[in-house]
């Protein structure tokens, strides 16, 4: 069982195999590739927004930080005593995040990995063009990132879809502008590093919102909806244990 923490509570070696295993994926040009899975969400796959309605939002984004996670263990910077290590999330609400903004861990040199990437030769209905430049920010004022009682009214709200709307278009989106630069833009938000970071956050707060209210509004009509393009169905992303990772248990 993986545990998501938050990125700031890895220990140095944890960071370094971390960041380091990100930079490696970078480098990868297949379908193994940062870059090659960054473009699920925008372009050129265009499968996130283009593809899905907003009732799948909650569940194509575990699917899509799932399928990452695969390919991040997957990997030579994975060394066996960090059997355990997952992506990790960024606690946006955090009294640092609101006194200090973006944590220092993705804001390093340009020789690490979680402070940009390289966008390259993408295209698609919602691409400029072709791309060959790093992934950019352009962050506001920390006070001005979702608080923690912005989190707490998501998660009184008790039908599942009425949640997902209120965390999607509130703290969600809030988050995206927040940073601006490629983050404000869906075609090209998750070759941004912290893009996975953040959505693990999200995907935190739905799992605090399933242990509080469970999966009886999430309408039958959906739970067999295949979250291409990946194998897996709204069902099977309901339960993160059996996808081998959770949470600590604090919001």
């Amino acid at each position: 069982m993986r545990t998501r923490t938050s990125i700031v509570a890895l220990t140095p070696d944890e960071f370094k195999v971390y960041y380091e295993r990100f930079a490696e994926l970078q480098t990868i040009s297949d379908s193994r590739g940062f870059n090659h899975i960054a473009g699920f969400h925008g372009v050129p796959g265009e499968w996130c927004h283009q593809q899905f309605p907003y009732d799948t939002f909650l569940p194509w984004h575990r699917a899509y930080l799932y399928w990452l996670e695969l390919h991040f263990l997957d990997g030579s910077a994975f060394e066996t005593d960090f059997k355990t290590l997952a992506l990790s999330y960024w606690d946006w609400t955090s009294q640092d995040s609101h006194r200090e903004g973006i944590p220092s861990r993705f804001l390093l040199p340009d020789t690490y990995s979680l402070s940009k990437s390289r966008i390259k030769s993408i295209s698609g209905a919602n691409a400029s063009g072709p791309q060959d430049r790093d992934s950019v920010r352009n962050p506001l004022k920390p006070e001005e990132l979702p608080s923690l009682a912005d989190v707490l009214k998501y998660l009184n709200e008790p039908d599942f879809l009425a949640f997902s709307n209120k965390l999607e278009t509130g703290a969600h989106n809030n988050v995206h502008g927040w940073i601006g630069g490629d983050m404000a833009q869906v075609a090209y938000a998750a070759y941004d590093p912290i893009f996975y970071a953040h959505h693990c956050m999200i995907d935190k707060i739905w799992h605090v919102w399933q242990n509080k209210h469970g999966n009886s509004t999430v309408p039958n009509s959906i739970l067999d909806t295949v979250l291409a393009p990946f194998p897996m169905t709204v069902r099977d992303t309901l339960d993160i244990k059996k996808l081998g990772y959770n949470y600590p248990n604090d919001l």
